[in-house]
């Protein structure tokens, strides 16, 4: 039974990939149980990935409220400075386009970031889909700019999240079938901090749903939804070693 259940979220996983209804930045996440706070131990102490963020916001620049595009490419390292508690740095290209006013521009991104893997529950007697139950939290910190009438516009994205996953570990032949299935949601924050831009949705708060696949202990696909006044998507791919 969950060899079955199993192809069917690894299905559901690619054609939302395909269709570009999910968001995705570094999660930093173990498959481990002993790489959380509680009973966690030694740890590849590094992590590197890929992905592409795309979205939608309302702001205010001087006068004028244009709906901002964001596309941004971008790739990150990430080092575990304890088992749990995961610190990376991300660099990319940030695409933005002010929807009416016939502003595109790309211009180069940065940040930092941090994971935390908080709580780690075995489920004794599991379910089809829940072998473990688990916390994370998270967030960062990114530096933009784009041209904008009469020179640039500068300015700090500040986001984080909690979530809780249930996570399935798949009894399957593993040349065919991911180690295991992560199924997460819950709160998100976000937040323009600058002069020059602003928020004026006024929507700093949203939630997230999502999952992981983790084809080995040691690579994931993840994806997730992120649901504010304007919503985004993206996909990316995570490596420890």
């Amino acid at each position: 039974m969950k060899t079955k259940t199993s192809s069917i979220v690894i299905g559901v996983f690619f054609l939302a990939t395909l269709t570009g209804v999910c968001f995705a930045g570094p999660r930093g996440g173990s498959n481990r149980g002993r790489d959380y706070v509680v009973g966690s131990q030694a740890l590849d102490p590094w992590s590197a990935g890929a992905y592409f963020h795309s979205r939608e916001r309302q702001v205010r620049v001087g006068r004028f409220d244009p709906l901002m595009k964001l596309n941004e490419y971008m790739v990150y390292a990430g080092y575990d400075v304890r088992p749990f508690w995961t610190v990376y740095a991300s660099i990319g290209e940030s695409k933005t386009k002010f929807e009416r006013y016939d502003y595109d521009d790309s211009e180069l991104v940065y940040g930092l970031g941090t994971q935390l893997n908080l709580f780690d529950h075995e489920i004794e007697d599991p379910f089809i889909l829940e072998d473990r139950l688990r916390i994370n939290a998270g967030g960062d910190y990114t530096v933009r700019e784009t041209e904008w009438i009469g020179g640039n516009l500068e300015w700090q994205e500040l986001t984080g999240y909690l979530t809780l996953s249930i996570v399935n570990d798949v009894e399957a032949d593993k040349r065919y079938y991911p180690d295991s299935i992560a199924v997460f949601g819950g709160p998100m924050y976000s937040d323009i901090l600058g002069d020059d831009i602003k928020d004026s949705s006024g929507e700093r708060f949203g939630y997230v749903v999502g999952f992981e696949v983790f084809a080995t202990k040691r690579l994931s696909l993840h994806a997730l939804m992120e649901a504010f006044e304007d919503n985004g998507y993206s996909v990316g791919i995570n490596l420890c070693f």
